[in-house]
């Protein structure tokens, strides 16, 4: 199944379900209704994942519900979100991969010029591969030509390697069968900040809706674009700038939604925008800005958290689009120096010299 057919797959399955919760069907029923196990008012990972075909659409789809059941509010507009935001990437997606087709398919068959310089020289008549594997200097053409061959595909597949991850997500994280992020290992389910605000304030937890945002850590991590839709959809459903930080941050979990949480504790409880947002991660930037202006002059901060999510799509987009303009300048390099130095010595060399030797015995 091609990543087209599981995108349209997974967004006819949530339109299914935003319908469903839209007409009045719980959370449960409406999940039941496209195959999707429900446990505590959250789908489980492993039958969403199942269900939508696609571990990118997946982790997204339990972050939103995840948020939707800290908010208590419905799924509804946080599916369509996601929808669009999977709709998003997967164009996106498509156009990285047709950009990068063409040079891709060039490496590959810069692989293949030393068998067709062999095959060539068959054809001619000519005997190579008994130039090559005689003991009296042919083993010099073929190691030499051998370890041209395998230098230059190794060269050129991590070129390749190097432009499609390009626009992906800043970590370089691969998702994971359990729906989230895997490679990084969440800090303390409460950071050290927040502990320490706690230990001042006789907190025992974080601002947040149902239960909070303390438990055990989630080794995962999602998006930044996703967090901006998130906290778009959190913002426009009522919750306070605070709550959504800490809201999002449960939903999304990992090292980056214990720092939300612990800046929306910080808020919660007193502490100024500069301070609380001092020190934190750089790829968090577009989330602050977005907030920012609702939190110190009351603006809705909606418009803006999806117009910096549509804007990241696009410079990842950018971003990839580039690297795959520039692997075909990147790959002459390999080719030079790799490809065809390996096409003489083992397509052409043996060639001349079997015509050569076949000449001199004649």
């Amino acid at each position: 199944m091609t990543r087209e057919v599981r995108a349209l797959a997974a967004g006819a399955l949530l339109t299914g379900v935003a319908d469903a919760l839209r007409s009045g069907a719980s959370a449960e029923d409406a999940w039941r209704r496209v195959g999707v196990i429900v446990r505590d008012g959250v789908p489980t990972a492993s039958s969403l994942s199942a269900a939508t075909g696609d571990l990118s659409v997946a982790s997204a789809v339990l972050a939103a519900a995840r948020l939707a059941h800290e908010l208590g509010a419905s799924a509804a507009p946080v599916l369509d979100a996601v929808l669009d935001s999977a709709e998003q990437d997967a164009d996106a997606a498509l156009r990285r991969d047709t950009a990068l087709a063409g040079p891709a398919a060039s490496a590959q068959v810069l692989t293949w010029l030393p068998l067709l310089g062999l095959l060539l020289g068959l054809a001619l008549g000519a005997d190579p591969v008994a130039v090559l594997l005689d003991p009296d200097g042919g083993w010099v053409l073929l190691l030499g030509g051998l370890g041209s061959a395998v230098l230059g595909r190794g060269w050129s597949r991590r070129l390749v390697r190097i432009a499609r991850a390009a626009g992906s997500p800043p970590d370089g994280i691969a998702r994971s069968p359990d729906g989230g992020w895997s490679g990084l290992t969440a800090r303390a389910s409460v950071p050290g900040r927040v502990r320490a605000l706690g230990a001042r304030t006789g907190a025992r937890g974080v601002v947040g809706g149902r239960g909070g945002v303390t438990g055990p850590p989630r080794t995962s991590e999602v998006e930044v674009t996703l967090v901006l839709d998130l906290v778009a959809a959190a913002v426009a459903s009522g919750a306070s700038v605070p709550r959504t930080l800490a809201a999002v941050g449960a939903a999304a979990g990992g090292e980056r939604g214990a720092v939300l949480a612990e800046i929306g504790a910080e808020l919660g409880w007193g502490a100024s925008w500069a301070e609380s947002w001092a020190g934190r991660d750089p790829v968090l930037d577009p989330v602050g800005r977005a907030l920012r202006a609702s939190w110190e002059d009351g603006a809705s901060p909606v418009a803006g958290a999806r117009a910096a999510a549509r804007a990241l799509r696009r410079a990842q987009q950018a971003q990839a689009l580039a690297a795959a303009e520039r692997l075909g300048v990147r790959l002459l390099l390999p080719l030079a120096l790799c490809h065809l130095p390996a096409f003489v010595l083992l397509g052409i060399a043996p060639v001349l010299v079997s015509f050569v030797g076949s000449g001199t015995a004649s």
